[in-house]
């Protein structure tokens, strides 16, 4: 079964490594920002070993035969517009957030959104398909 990986369930490695097991796992571009983010700031605080391992998945999940990163597309921006209605008449502050972008991919994509964070995506309701990791 193919799915959408939340950036949290790719930080968790044995979390991730399970899922990749078990499914054909994507993630949106958008989510590889947010990984980007991540080494740049674990290396200004000092944590240079986790960023170099941020930097080792990210790499490794570049690989073209993967074909891991899911773009965010006309389609996607499309999906973004509905599920940024939808979360600006129940919590304005959502619409605009990265985790909107990576619903939007989930939604245009047809593909169910495995997260840590359901809270943060409770917002977009049947729109979505979430599960919790």
């Amino acid at each position: 079964m193919r799915i959408l990986v939340d950036t949290n369930v790719i930080i968790n490695a044995p979390a991730f490594a399970a899922l990749v097991q078990q499914h054909h796992a994507h993630a949106s571009i958008i989510t590889r920002a947010e990984l980007e983010f991540g080494v740049r700031r674990t290396q200004r605080t000092g944590k240079h070993q986790a960023a170099k391992l941020r930097r080792l998945v990210i790499d490794a999940l570049d690989s073209p035969q993967a074909g891991f990163w899911l773009p965010f597309d006309q389609r996607c921006s499309e999906s973004y517009g509905l599920l940024a209605d939808v979360a600006h008449n129940v919590a304005p502050a959502k619409a605009r957030s990265k985790d909107a972008l990576i619903a939007a991919t989930a939604h245009a994509y047809g593909l169910p959104l495995y997260t840590s964070n359901i809270k943060d995506f409770l917002v977009y309701g049947e729109l979505i398909t979430l599960v919790e990791v």
